[in-house]
């Protein structure tokens, strides 16, 4: 991945704040000319009286000259705290203008990456570059208005000190040059040692955090007595965290330690110059009052300029990893091919392998076989087989190891994944729901893009119209107390539904249902399976189980076992086989029969 230089940065900060903060810029260069030339208001102010006193003046013009100084003083400053004001929020404003291309790179990235450690760590970088003022983006901006700043101020500096000892001014320059590489070099090893190595332990203590806040989790984490458990496991990264940073601020006294006596330093040379020069009588007294300040501001402004330069390259490392993150590439660079809408397609896996990042052995072993138009498919076996891989391989959420997936003929990867994902209407066992409304729930779009016919069509095939009925605020009805304190929480059953009504709602080429009714017994399952085949036409579906009971009408039963299909067929012809599946079937009729469950002996037939 590209690391962008500071220039480049610059580039792109800026490019951005032209299109959502335009005054800022403006506000910041006015900003760092006012606070330069405030400066200097005091120093010529004390010259000015010293050397009326000297000069024996009138106490009027003594007392004119003050107020007129004053005065000025007074309008600079108000004038500068106003301007600094209003950068100071624009600057916040303008961070938070970043925060939606993090976060819409988070919800789009690519499914598989966000297993992998590496993408973690870069979006927790990310995430520290547009979530506090003290690093990134805010930071940069401000360390830049700093570099503005000084820059002003030194030049200013410049102009009044530059008939003094070139020598002393030199060796100014040095000493704030030393400085500059000391806390440069602290910088670069802090970035190598805590920003670099904190992101891993910082999700982890916000891991346990947000599961100690998250209702979902609730139950489990007071019924199996998990508070010291969780706390534990939170205070030991939490324990990493603070010990990294505690290096990193040993780090710091270290360095400054050593650039304060640099400052010392610097502040002997130049108190000793003034000294020689007003007993040589170069100077006067009321020279050295302005010379000291100017000096002493001039020293400052150089130790800042650099400063501003070493904090800038520490921000801009920062600003490279956010962008980095938001830069990361689709695989899709050239042509895509155009994948039609509402045409039916054809889908074939053919000698598909497939395993996880960082594993060794495979999930899915030299798959084959096709989905054809109206197609009704079972993938069956055991928890672990492999089925719901075959699933996120096929929707694209991740790319096959070996082998390829094709759609109407050509490879998978032919196509931009979101046109992929548009030909599935899923339905998986674990059922998220959103902190939105029900409507919202069911048509991942706003309100104004809902189409209401086809709403109630889904509402009505998925079975909860007499739930709408009974919510307070029918389909408008929020779900969940996050966002409303009337939110409603539904039942797992009433989830699944919604689920459901949301997959016939999108009305894609090809359903799934990906174990949705893993709490259902056989006779509901088989009911809730032939229900949906009725109301999704001739469309293709798919059906993911464990339960083989279910799956009788389908065309095409696969049964995998370790990653490969072991046996193929209808459920005649694999009973007919008498192999594996005809065992796994018998042997769950025969335990539905047994226990009698539900509909006792009625429901062993049906099995």
């Amino acid at each position: 991945m590209k690391n962008h230089n500071v220039i480049n940065n610059l580039k792109f900060v800026f490019g951005h704040i032209k299109k959502n903060e335009k005054k800022l810029i403006v506000m910041s260069i006015l900003s760092a000319v006012i606070y330069a030339l405030s400066a200097y208001i005091m120093p010529i102010l004390s010259k000015i009286i010293i050397d009326s006193v000297i000069a024996e003046k009138s106490v009027k013009f003594l007392i004119v000259s003050i107020i007129i100084m004053l005065v000025v003083q007074v309008l600079i400053s108000d004038v500068s705290e106003y301007i600094f004001f209003q950068s100071w929020w624009r600057i916040i404003r303008a961070r938070y203008s970043f925060e939606p291309l993090r976060l819409n790179q988070i919800l789009s990235i690519r499914y598989d990456k966000l297993e992998k450690q590496e993408t973690l760590n870069l979006a927790q970088k990310a995430a520290a570059a547009t979530e506090n003022n003290s690093n990134g983006i805010e930071s940069f901006l401000r360390n830049l208005q700093a570099f503005l700043t000084s820059g002003f101020q030194l030049v200013i500096a410049m102009f009044l000190i530059v008939s003094l000892n070139p020598i002393v001014v030199l060796l100014m320059l040095i000493f704030a040059y030393i400085g500059y590489r000391i806390t440069g070099n602290a910088r670069k090893k802090d970035k190598e040692l805590m920003w670099d190595i904190l992101p891993q332990y910082e999700r982890g203590r916000d891991y346990y955090k947000n599961i100690s806040k998250d209702f979902s989790y609730g139950k489990d984490i007071r019924l199996f007595n998990m508070q010291k458990f969780i706390l534990n496991k939170e205070k030991r990264e939490a324990k990493m965290v603070h010990q990294i940073m505690k290096k990193s601020n040993n780090r710091w006294i270290k360095y400054s330690t050593i650039n304060y006596c640099y400052f010392l330093m610097n502040e002997i040379v130049m108190y000793a110059w003034l000294v020689y020069a007003i007993l040589q009588g170069q100077i006067g007294i009321g020279d050295f009052s302005l010379y000291l300040m100017t000096m002493k501001t001039f020293f400052e402004s150089v130790s800042t300029f650099l400063d501003s330069i070493s904090k800038i390259k520490k921000d801009s490392y920062e600003v490279s990893d956010f962008r980095r993150f938001i830069e990361l590439p689709e695989d899709n660079n050239g042509k895509c091919l155009i994948l039609e809408k509402d045409i039916p397609v054809k889908i074939e896996f053919k000698n598909v392998s497939f395993r996880y990042p960082d594993q060794e052995e495979n999930i899915i072993n030299d798959i084959s076989f096709q989905i054809n138009e109206s197609d009704r498919i079972a993938i069956v076996g055991y928890n672990g087989a492999g089925k719901s891989t075959i699933i996120k391989l096929l929707c694209r959420l991740y790319d096959p190891t070996d082998g390829k997936i094709l759609i109407n003929g050509e490879d998978i990867k032919q196509y931009k994944r979101s046109d992929c994902f548009r030909l599935f209407s899923p339905v998986f066992q674990d059922v998220n729901l959103f902190a939105f409304s029900v409507t919202e729930n069911v048509t991942m779009k706003k309100q104004e893009e809902t189409d209401h016919k086809r709403l109630v069509n889904a509402f009505t095939k998925a079975d909860v119209t007499s739930l709408i009925d009974k919510l307070p605020k029918g389909p408008d009805t929020l779900l969940f107390k996050i966002m409303d304190k009337n939110g409603v929480n539904l039942s797992g059953g009433e989830k699944q539904k919604l689920s459901v009504a949301r997959s016939i709602y999108k009305d894609a080429e090809i359903f799934i249902f990906d174990e949705p009714t893993a709490s259902l017994d056989p006779i509901a399952e088989k009911e809730f399976y032939e229900s949906i085949d009725e109301k999704v036409s001739r469309k293709p579906v798919i059906y993911i189980s464990h339960r083989l009971s279910s799956t009788k009408f389908c065309n095409k039963i696969f049964l995998l076992e370790h990653g490969k299909i072991i046996e193929r067929g209808t459920h005649e012809e694999l009973m007919n086989y008498n192999g594996e599946y005809a065992k796994i079937y018998t042997l769950q009729a025969g335990y539905y029969k047994s226990n009698k469950v539900s509909g006792g002996e009625q429901e062993s037939e049906q099995a």
